[in-house]
C-alpha cells in the first residue's frame, strides 16, 4: 500500500491522534501528488524529537503561502479540489496539542514536504 508510516522510535504522543494527523498528511499529499506519483514518508530521530515527513510530487507550495495551508477550509490552487480545506488544520491543532509542531516547505526540484515533530521519551538513545 503506498501508505504506509513506520516509526522507528518512540515519541511523547498520544498514538491515536498522531495517527489522525498522519492519515490527514497522507491525504493531502495524495490529493496533491500528479496520479502515479508517489507519497514519500520518512521518520527518525532529530535532536530531541521524533520527526515524521511526507512529501509529495505536486505543484507545490509559495513560500508566502506555508502558513495558510493550516489556516481551516483553505485549499491552494486554480483547479477544484477534493476535501474541506480542513486536513491540515486539524493536524496541526492535534499536533500542537502534543506539545509538537508542523509545517511545510517545499523544495522546487523534489516538491512540498510537511513535517511533524514531537518530543522524543526522555532517555531513548535507539
Amino acid at each position: 500500500s503506498r501508505n504506509r508510516v513506520v516509526v522507528v522510535r518512540p515519541a511523547v504522543c498520544d498514538p491515536l491522534l498522531l495517527q489522525k494527523v498522519v492519515a490527514n498528511m497522507l491525504s493531502n499529499a495524495d490529493k496533491d501528488s500528479p496520479q502515479g506519483e508517489p507519497v514519500i514518508v520518512s521518520a527518525g530521530p532529530n535532536g530531541d524529537t521524533m520527526e515524521i515527513v511526507v512529501r509529495d510530487f505536486g505543484p507545490g507550495i509559495p513560500p508566502d503561502l506555508a502558513e495558510a495551508v493550516f489556516e481551516p477550509f483553505r485549499r491552494l490552487g486554480p483547479t477544484p479540489t477534493r476535501g474541506t480545506g480542513l486536513g491540515l488544520h486539524i493536524a496541526r491543532r492535534l499536533t500542537e496539542g502534543m506539545n509538537g509542531r508542523i509545517w511545510v516547505d517545499d523544495d522546487k526540484q523534489v516538491g512540498p514536504a510537511v513535517h511533524v515533530t514531537l518530543p522524543r521519551i526522555p532517555g531513548d538513545d535507539q
